[in-house]
């Protein structure tokens, strides 16, 4: 069951406000903190996996940039069970066809390979539950089959028909999303549950890059039945539009995002297909950045003139976001009434003030923000300076095939799915949690101890479980 449906249930009780609260503040300030109290909702919405970091995990090493075969990422995610996958090396991994993750309760640990780790050439397919993706990039570029092109998204969360476990509890965390030819993220096919894109970047979706549809470049659309999905803290930029694109019978909360040179859209509700699924949505404290490739209409915000006719019950909160150079922060039918205080809250984020939101994404969004590789320098840098373009292909998608790869194994503690000195956490947690801040990854709910802390708590003396230590896989 979703952590939204969990808490949507409890809210039928006396004990609901205390059952789900979570009170969300920035600054540090009293008066803040109970502001925001006062205007958002009680039901935290994200994901809460814990991915393969169970008692019962194992590891797994890439150590190869092939396609397939032995010590390949795709042979790591094809195993059963809780796993960890780490990386002995760096580099380009270029797909021969789409990879899909289809069996639960994985992490795939970017920050551990020696150099960063990017996937070109097919979609990341995740259609199933219990995943973590951190600290990679995947920039996929066009086929030459017109066909492959219409859905070409660098990540795409969705059902299988084979598959045994839904997707429920994914978080995407310090990616790099670029160079797709339909949307850099899809959401589809719902209902799936508890879904988190946090601390990424989501860019250059690409203009006219072979979409039958002509021009294109779409940052994120969250379909309907996507039930309990954060959007928080992310770089959008340089994508035409769905950035991102909510259609209703969602549940979602779109917070602190950085949106740079929209074309025509930027935080887009539509109208959507009819769904049988209730419509909560939060919109705080997004920030749009104009390019020199942004029209004079954008807005923040833009609900559809449509929206109110068709789902007159949504349940819509709007507050606190900003469009630089003077633009209207709200495009919206005057019939729609929007909520006063918001029904649902991130999860897995600290609501912050707005005009902090540029400084902060453009600091810790994307793969390896304490390493960055050229392609999301350039795009930060871009951003920054507000020189950053839309593109048809970008200047590295050539150079990406020469890239040389980076070797050198990871070095994962012993008894790794053994208890930390840490209450409550693994020592692979720990381990996991020094190379995300070892790579410029920022402080979290899950990594909200300091490195001394955490390297303190991999020193403390430990059970090893049972007579062998299983985690590294034959």
């Amino acid at each position: 069951m979703s952590m939204f449906c969990r808490c949507l249930m409890l809210t039928s009780l006396r004990l609901a406000m205390v059952a789900c609260l979570l009170v969300v503040g920035y600054g540090g300030a009293a008066d803040a903190a109970e502001r925001w109290t006062r205007l958002l909702g009680d039901i935290p919405v994200g994901s809460a996996t814990k991915g393969g970091t169970s008692s019962l995990g194992r590891i797994y090493r890439v150590t190869t940039l092939d396609d397939s075969g032995p010590g390949s990422l795709r042979e790591a995610l094809g195993h059963q069970g809780p796993r960890v996958v780490v990386f002995d090396v760096g580099g380009v991994i270029r797909l021969q066809s789409d990879l899909g993750i289809y069996n639960p309760w994985v992490t795939v640990a970017g920050q551990t390979a020696p150099a960063p780790v990017t996937i070109v050439g097919g979609t990341l397919k995740i259609r199933t539950g219990d995943v973590i993706l951190q600290h990679i990039a995947v920039r996929p570029g066009p086929s030459e089959d017109p066909a492959v092109n219409r859905t070409r998204d660098a990540i795409s969360i969705g059902p299988c028909a084979g598959c045994k476990t839904p997707p429920r509890g994914v978080l995407l965390d310090n990616v790099s999303l670029s160079w797709a030819i339909d949307e850099n993220i899809g959401l589809f096919g719902g209902p799936i549950y508890d879904i988190t894109v946090r601390n990424s970047i989501v860019a250059e979706g690409l203009r006219h890059g072979g979409h039958p549809k002509g021009q294109h470049s779409a940052g994120m659309l969250i379909n309907p039945g996507s039930i309990g999905v954060e959007v928080v803290g992310n770089l959008f930029a340089s994508n035409v539009f769905r950035n991102p694109a909510v259609a209703p019978g969602t549940v979602v909360v779109v917070a602190n995002n950085l949106i740079y040179n929209p074309h025509s859209l930027a935080i887009h509700i539509n109208a959507g297909p009819a769904s049988p699924f209730s419509t909560h949505m939060a919109m705080i404290n997004n920030v749009v950045t104009p390019g020199p490739d942004t029209v004079q209409r954008v807005t923040t915000v833009h609900v559809s003139s449509r929206l109110p006719g068709r789902v007159p019950d949504a349940k819509i909160f709007i507050h606190g976001s900003v469009s630089e150079s003077n633009r209207a922060v709200l495009k919206a039918p005057p019939e729609l009434k929007l909520i006063q205080r918001a029904t649902v809250v991130p999860a897995n984020w600290d609501i912050i003030a707005a005009d902090e939101v540029a400084q902060t994404v453009l600091a810790t969004a994307g793969s390896w923000p304490g390493k960055r590789d050229v392609i999301d320098a350039r795009i930060i840098d871009g951003a920054r300076s507000r020189s950053g373009r839309l593109t048809d292909r970008p200047v590295e998608m050539a150079a990406l095939e020469s890239h040389k790869p980076s070797v050198r194994a990871a070095i994962v503690p012993q008894h790794p799915f053994s208890m930390s000195g840490i209450e409550g956490m693994l020592r692979i947690e720990a381990w996991l949690c020094l190379q995300h801040f070892a790579v410029g990854g920022p402080p979290n709910k899950s990594c909200n101890a300091t490195a001394a802390v955490l390297e303190d708590a991999l020193l403390k003396t430990v059970q090893a479980p049972a007579d062998v230590d299983p985690a590294e896989a034959d």
